[in-house]
């Protein structure tokens, strides 16, 4: 998907989901969400001691960290509004992710922007034929790898040399981006967890 998921379209998303709870036992809970009658944009959060698994129609995902994983998602900083969601912290939480796509992907866009930055800072450094010479290397040898992958992007950034001018530090940089599954994925888990919490207190009211 090369559209970005955003908190107000993964509300679009959920505007009719309703909340099934299939199994409520202590840490041991099996939620269900969808629109009634259908299973478009379906998910469940099921938690056990110490795990949480997200499935759905956006993937599967299993974290783990605290004994009551509800715990650990419900934490946001003071004063947010909205949906929170930390997909950096909790990524480094992840066990396991769903076989038909992570929770990272190869961003070009990124790539390009990266190089065409660097290009800019060394020009300073060289005359106008110089640099017409240097670009035109950088579009043969580098730029046109660019759709394909992350490591045949910082393949090329290393191997790439023009009478002695290098990508320094090549290595460093990031072309990596959230996909859209996990940042969907990331906000049913922050949206799930209200839904149930809302009808806990509905239940002791």
């Amino acid at each position: 998907m090369s559209e970005r998921c955003t908190e107000a379209l993964f509300l679009t998303d959920v505007a009719s989901h309703r909340m099934t709870v299939v199994h409520d036992h202590g840490v041991h809970r099996h939620l269900h969400f969808a629109k009634p009658g259908t299973g478009c944009m379906h998910f469940d959060l099921i938690t056990w001691p110490g795990y949480l698994a997200y499935s759905g129609d956006m993937g599967c995902f299993v974290f783990s960290r605290l004994h009551d994983m509800l715990e650990f998602f419900r934490s946001k900083p003071e004063g947010k509004h909205g949906l929170h969601i930390n997909q950096s912290y909790w990524s480094e939480k992840l066990q396991a992710h769903d076989r038909h796509g992570g929770h990272l992907q190869y961003n070009a866009k990124s790539f390009r922007e990266w190089v065409v930055y660097q290009c800019r800072e060394i020009r300073h450094n060289m005359t106008r034929a110089e640099f017409r010479g240097f670009s035109q290397e950088v579009r043969d040898e580098v730029l046109s790898v660019e759709d394909d992958g992350d490591h045949a992007a910082h393949r090329a950034l290393f191997d790439f040399s023009h009478n002695g001018r290098c990508f320094r530090d090549s290595w460093e940089a990031d072309f990596m981006e959230y996909t859209f599954r996990f940042t969907w994925c990331c906000y049913a888990l922050s949206w799930g967890i209200a839904q149930y919490d809302a009808s806990k207190r509905s239940e002791a009211a």
